[in-house]
């Protein structure tokens, strides 16, 4: 479980820090921007499937899913305007 919890936490810094873009839709339109960042709600809609995914999943998975949940909820929330 150590492991998975250091790769959902790679995940986070990851959405936090702009690495991740959004890949959907692909290809993608042409006044489309590749370089935007994930925006607040796809973070926040992000977190609450790692939730709702915690309730399908072994107990030790579950913890560490709902863990990543909460952290992209929050980051999402932090940054709405």
């Amino acid at each position: 479980m150590e492991h998975i919890a250091r790769q959902l936490g790679t995940f986070i810094d990851d959405c936090a820090n702009g690495t991740i873009r959004p890949r959907w839709p692909f290809p993608w339109p042409p006044d489309g921007d590749p370089e935007e960042a994930l925006r607040p709600a796809e973070l926040i809609i992000m977190g609450v499937h790692f939730r709702r995914a915690a309730a399908e999943v072994a107990p030790q998975l579950a913890e560490q899913l709902t863990k990543a949940g909460d952290a992209l909820i929050d980051l999402g929330s932090s940054r709405m305007h």
